[in-house]
């Protein structure tokens, strides 16, 4: 699937979310290590595009504090 036709279905089931069950928001998680910054900045430009928040998680039990 190309990258054109990956965002009009990623951009369509954000728009069914909102529009059908009232979703303003939805969360990725950043402590995954297949997750790329790339992705998530992809993601906020289609939830942006929906008018929709974008919720982060960073951290886990592993994360050390500073």
């Amino acid at each position: 699937m190309d990258l054109i036709k990956k965002e009009a279905d990623i951009y369509s089931k954000l728009l069914i979310l909102r529009d059908k069950f009232g979703c303003e928001g939805i969360k990725s998680e950043f402590e995954n290590e297949a997750s790329a910054f790339a992705d998530l900045i992809f993601l906020r430009y289609l939830t942006a595009k929906a008018g929709m928040k974008l919720y982060v998680k960073l951290g886990g039990v592993e994360v050390l504090q500073i």
